[in-house]
């Protein structure tokens, strides 16, 4: 059994996440946009507001304020285009003093006596990938008192950060590791001029985790930064849960259905989240790569590799007297491995069977990789069982053997050589070789390929037993698959 090694890394921003530099910037109105009731101009804190655009709070539409006065109460609608006005239905007013709430909702209230508010922060957080949000829509919440049209609001919550690096992640859930650390739920909140708010729980409301998922349900999140709200508390520790989508399979390949996967990862060091400040607790399971020697003695533990896994070069990679074809094997990567815009060149594997950077991609995650002129993938013909497939098969490619289950492979770049050369003498299986990828052979899930460029020649040199599939940026995909390939390109030599 495969020993799992889980790396992550978790850091407390002492102070808010975003930088108290940035200033809101009053938008001009737009002229076309319609005004027909009462107006009202909503400022903020640095982190107020619906959603986070480079740590720059901007208002959506669909956003809503409550505002309460001596005639009302009101929701106000946000004004599309407008900056930050928000208005009232067409003829409806509401007199001053004002005390106003975000978001409009259901049990949000404010005793006008007291000047106390009621407001809750929910414990499950719903984000709308589709559209670029990164913090659930009226999950900021915020409060604000003025006597007149003009509102400050001042934030209630503080903010988790969490950067996801895979594109099958469903649901990430955040907890406190002790009893009772209360991290969502119904608060009141009283405003002391300049002084910092009273921020109190209500008994018999606290709720122990709060579950970032987005607005598609069992749908899942694109790669990127995304922030969870939750109530100013302290916590002895952090308990973070990832939920990733996963696929059955039928006898002949097809899908069959869909399930989940779930992993916690655990960090013992107390964090306190202050009101309108976080913690960031960047990217899980990363493992980076900057020498040659790092990336030789990744490959050599491949025993702990996991699906979890986040794989990042740091450099570009020279591989020249490192790394060789005796000591580099190809293998099974389930993970996400992230080229971040670096090369690595003067890999030079020769094989029996399969030749590449991997044997096979399962469901993987592979991005933004070069490989260098100086390298080269040459599969010898043989009768031995492949690693890539278990058959009689010859793999030979830049990047992987065989790609399978909903692999995503995109601007990967091949500038090396593909060769498959020698004489298999018996044996029933296939010759497959390409730029990219050689064989994709996903079991009836859609694989893809983006913006994938091959330059480097690929050359079946072999006296061949059994069939031959050889092309420019993937050599073959089964015929109960499918294989998408958009904006990818090949300039370099077939034969």
């Amino acid at each position: 059994m495969k020993t799992r090694v889980l790396y992550f890394a978790l850091a407390v921003a002492a102070a808010a996440i975003a930088s108290s530099c940035v200033k809101e910037q009053a938008e001009p109105m737009d002229p076309e946009a319609e005004i027909t009731g009462q107006v009202f101009e909503a400022s903020h804190e640095v982190i107020t507001k619906s959603t986070l655009v480079d740590l720059t709070p901007t208002w959506v539409e669909g956003d809503q304020i409550f505002v309460s006065g001596e005639k009302g109460p009101a929701v106000c609608t946000f004004v599309k285009d407008s900056g930050n006005k928000f208005q009232t239905e067409e003829g409806e007013t509401v007199e001053s003093p004002f005390y106003a709430i975000y978001p409009a909702a259901d049990g949000h209230s404010v005793n006008r006596e007291t000047g106390v508010f009621t407001a809750t922060v929910p414990s499950l957080q719903k984000i709308d990938v589709k559209k670029e949000q990164n913090v659930a829509q009226g999950a900021l919440v915020s409060v604000a008192y003025s006597e007149t049209q003009e509102l400050q609001f001042r934030n209630a919550v503080g903010l988790v950060k969490i950067n996801i690096a895979r594109n099958d992640i469903m649901a990430v859930k955040i907890e406190g590791l002790g009893e009772n650390e209360f991290v969502a739920g119904q608060f009141t909140m009283k405003l002391n001029g300049d002084e910092e708010p009273e921020i109190a729980l209500v008994e018999g409301t606290g709720l122990t985790s709060v579950t970032l998922n987005t607005v598609e349900n069992y749908g899942m999140f694109t790669p990127g930064e995304y922030y969870a709200t939750v109530l100013p508390c302290n916590l002895s520790g952090i308990k973070v849960t990832f939920s990733r989508k996963t696929f059955e399979y039928g006898e002949n390949g097809e899908v069959t259905g869909t399930g989940s996967e779930t992993i916690s990862v655990q960090k013992q060091s107390a964090a306190e989240i202050k009101r309108n400040a976080g913690t960031d607790l960047g990217t899980f399971f990363t493992y980076e790569i900057s020498t040659a020697a790092d990336l030789l003695a990744w490959n050599e533990a491949d025993a702990k590799w996991t699906v979890w896994d986040v794989v990042t070069l740091k450099d570009n990679i020279d591989c020249q007297g490192v790394i060789t074809s005796e000591n580099w094997t190809p293998n099974e990567f389930k993970g996400v491995f992230d080229g971040n815009g670096k090369t690595i060149d003067n890999l030079v594997i020769e094989k029996a069977g399969t030749s590449a950077f991997f044997s096979k991609l399962t469901g993987a995650v592979v991005k933004d990789l070069t490989f260098g002129s100086g390298c080269s993938f040459v599969s010898t013909a043989t009768e031995v069982s492949s690693p890539a497939e278990g058959a009689n098969h010859n793999y030979a490619a830049s990047l992987a053997g065989a790609v399978r289950e909903h692999t995503s492979i995109s601007n990967v770049v091949n500038h090396g050589t593909v060769k498959i050369e020698g004489d298999a003498t018996s044996g029933t299986g296939g010759y497959y070789l390409g730029g990219i990828c050689a064989y994709n052979i996903a079991l009836g899930a859609a694989g893809e390929m983006e913006n994938c460029k091959n330059y480097g020649e690929i050359t079946f040199a072999a006296a061949p037993k059994g069939h031959v599939y050889c092309a420019g940026v993937s050599g073959s995909s089964a015929t109960n698959n499918v294989l998408t390939l958009t904006g990818c390109e090949n300039h370099g030599k077939v034969q």
